[in-house]
């Protein structure tokens, strides 16, 4: 799920000759205009342009009774971009320029070189598929059902708690916060503060779950490895001592140093996540990737 908060960027085909950068789904005409390819219509309801951000749609089917088309609704966007000049003539780019905030009224950019700017604008359509969000939203309170059951049978059941039960419980409710602020607040993207606020405890669960299934990784090698008092053991006592230091400590040290470098990009026109821009993202894929990598070591080395 997580993989699936990124946001979708505006995708271009290299053009030839002069002609200007066009969107998908759309060509180039005499090398100087674009236009949308049959059977797609650009939202701004013009044959020819060339602004580099509009869309190109797929022709909406009219409605045999009445012959009208179904309107699709749409919101508007902000980006902030610069003149790149290339060989052909050049294009808008989004590259080094980070939109601030917006409101009706002013516009607040920030860009990392100089050159000359502008704010272009942009209408999205949205459109969410109903089944896929009623399967997000029925398996999700499935798993949310699940780790409640999960983590009370942990807790309190005496009989079987020791080091390993103590780890899953921590993973179960990191798990079952991260499910439950998702699907309550993923898309309340106003006030912006508050979104921020989501996508940084979003970031925090997420990277603490997996650094749970880290350390349970890291139990499992050291049981293997002969290790079959382990609760009992100064290797139980070195687990419960790294545990929760690690477990949690280590994610709020990421997040921490995430938000105090870039704390604008905290939230996005669409969803409470990380943004995409000045690869802020890796602040959490980056971690998520050296887990797996770490874990699968371990992984190999308890079997072997």
């Amino acid at each position: 799920l997580c993989f699936l908060l990124s946001l979708s960027g505006v995708l271009a085909q290299k053009s030839k000759g002069t002609c200007p950068q066009c969107p998908l789904n759309a060509s180039c005409v005499n090398g100087t205009y674009c236009t949308c390819n049959p059977g797609y219509t650009s939202q701004s309801g013009q044959k020819f342009f060339t602004f580099p951000l509009e869309i190109c749609e797929e022709t909406t089917s009219s409605d045999t009774t009445t012959g009208t088309k179904e309107m699709k609704p749409h919101v508007k966007r902000t980006f902030c971009v610069y003149w790149k000049g290339t060989k052909e003539g050049g294009h808008w780019s989004r590259d080094g320029c980070v939109l601030i905030q917006a409101n009706k009224t002013h516009t607040t950019c920030n860009s990392t070189h100089l050159s000359s700017f502008a704010v272009l604008m942009a209408f999205d359509s949205q459109e969410e598929d109903p089944a896929l969000a009623v399967i997000t939203y029925v398996g999700l309170s499935l798993s949310l059902l699940c780790l409640l059951l999960a983590a009370l049978t942990f807790l309190l059941c005496k009989a079987i708690q020791n080091t390993s039960t103590s780890l899953h419980l921590q993973l179960s409710i990191c798990l079952f916060l991260a499910y439950l602020l998702f699907l309550t607040a993923i898309d309340r993207t106003e006030p912006k503060v508050l979104c921020a606020i989501v996508a940084g405890a979003l970031h925090y669960l997420y990277l603490a779950a997996f650094t749970w299934m880290l350390l349970e990784g890291l139990h499992l090698f050291l049981t293997a490895r002969n290790l079959t008092v382990v609760n009992y053991s100064g290797a139980n006592r070195f687990m419960k001592w790294l545990m929760f230091p690690v477990g949690y400590g280590v994610p709020a040290v990421i997040v921490a140093i995430s938000a105090a470098s870039r704390p604008h990009l905290y939230g996005t026109p669409d969803r409470c996540w990380l943004h995409l821009d000045q690869g802020f993202i890796w602040g959490f894929l980056g971690p998520v990737c050296a887990i797996i990598c770490v874990s699968k070591y371990v992984t190999l080395m308890s079997l072997t």
